[in-house]
């Protein structure tokens, strides 16, 4: 019996992908968990396995964009033949783009036959403003076309269409970004399917802030208030195991290690990598880590293991001005930790009001794992670790 391939789940905020290289031919033989194609999403490549031994039947055709779960191709068995259907997966691409597109857009490949190399918001920018990826001089890494490339083609100057759906002249519209459709979809898929609830609280922020300052001082290197986050979520997760989990069809698995995500602002969106021993790597290399993981993001060259496995993220708007707000679940994730800005507020103690430097942490957990108790206790949890300097201070 025909085994399918399908597109699997990228991460957060990845809805669908572009096949960007068949590494087994079609016809060829395979073993399961042997690499097959890979899969391009607008911040990473990704590898896809196949789920069986067999010969492999290619269904989604080179620089098709194949939704989450969509048909790629399948593993059959010796003579066996691919479904009927299996021809109809060929035109597996996002609607409205359309053969004819591809060709007035310079298609995807050059003159040579070889794939051009771009992400699929550049090909679809590329395709809306009918440029020939073959005359664009990619700037990313390994010569890769990016968005900013086609924009800088078209003529546009930043903040015009393509990054985010933004309005060119008054009553003119402009398409949808790649990436905000995905956005839009998995938040859409998200609310859809998770219970979620939000529990905020303020919490005294002076130790962090010390903190902060004395790291710095100690490593000789800027230390980003998300990096004390993540090393307060991952201690927080591994004292309160049962939220240190995901849900993978419907089932509950819990995570041996506290891998923790965080959200990065990128063009036309954002993406979160994830630190792997959040609760136990050393300060300076969680700093390292950190950098690195942003790097790679601004210039579109995360991996798939950059951006999978976290069991957690933290979402930070706190640099811009923002008190609370509401997270919403990295699926599979079960937990997210927004962080507002720190201030200086009045608060009463001891019959008087002084100011205190402190900031709101909004935690949103999913219901399907637990109760509005046990996530209190996990949000207790980084608040008192959030007070103690000596114990910031000593991560080093």
């Amino acid at each position: 019996m025909a085994t399918p391939i399908v597109m699997p789940s990228f991460g957060m905020y990845t809805a669908e992908g572009t096949v960007a290289n068949w590494v087994c031919a079609n016809g060829a033989p395979v073993k399961r968990g042997e690499v097959v194609l890979e899969i391009e999403t607008e911040k990473a490549v990704n590898p896809v396995i196949s789920p069986a031994d067999g010969i492999l039947s290619h269904s989604a055709a080179t620089g098709a964009v194949v939704k989450e779960e969509g048909l790629l191709g399948y593993i059959l068995a010796e003579g066996e033949s691919a479904p009927a259907a299996c021809g109809a997966a060929l035109e597996a691409a996002i609607p409205g783009v359309s053969k004819q597109d591809e060709t007035a857009a310079g298609g995807l490949h050059g003159g040579d036959g070889d794939l051009v190399k771009a992400s699929p918001a550049a090909r679809k920018l590329a395709r809306q403003h009918k440029i020939d990826l073959k005359t664009v001089a990619g700037s990313g890494p390994g010569g890769r076309i990016v968005e900013a490339d086609i924009k800088a083609a078209a003529g546009q100057e930043r903040g015009t269409p393509g990054a985010s759906g933004s309005l060119t002249r008054s009553g003119e519209g402009a398409p949808l970004s790649a990436l905000r459709r995905s956005i839009g979809e998995r938040l859409r898929r998200t609310l859809d399917t998770a219970v979620s609830l939000t529990i905020t609280r303020e919490v005294e922020a002076g130790g962090l802030v010390k903190a902060r300052k004395v790291l710095a001082e100690r490593l000789k290197v800027p230390v980003p208030y998300d990096a004390l986050f993540l090393r307060l979520l991952g201690a927080a997760l591994r004292e309160n195991p049962d939220l240190n989990v995901v849900i993978e069809n419907d089932r509950l698995r819990a995570c041996d290690t506290a891998d923790v995500c965080f959200a990065i602002a990128v063009p036309g969106g954002l993406v979160a990598p994830v630190v792997r021993d959040a609760d136990k790597a050393t300060f300076v290399e969680m700093v390292a880590r950190m950098r690195r993981l942003t790097e790679q993001a601004r210039s579109n060259s995360l991996r798939s293991e950059d951006i999978s496995g976290g069991s957690s993220t933290v979402t930070n708007l706190g640099a811009n001005g923002v008190d609370v707000f509401t997270p919403i679940l990295n699926p599979p994730q079960a937990t997210i930790l927004g962080v507002g800005r720190i201030a200086e507020r009045p608060i009463a103690k001891n019959g008087a009001v002084a100011a205190v430097q402190t900031c709101w942490l909004s935690l949103t957990f999913d219901h399907r794992v637990t109760d509005g108790v046990p996530a209190a206790k996990l949000l207790e949890s980084i608040a008192k670790r959030m007070a103690e300097a000596d114990y910031l201070c000593s991560l080093v």
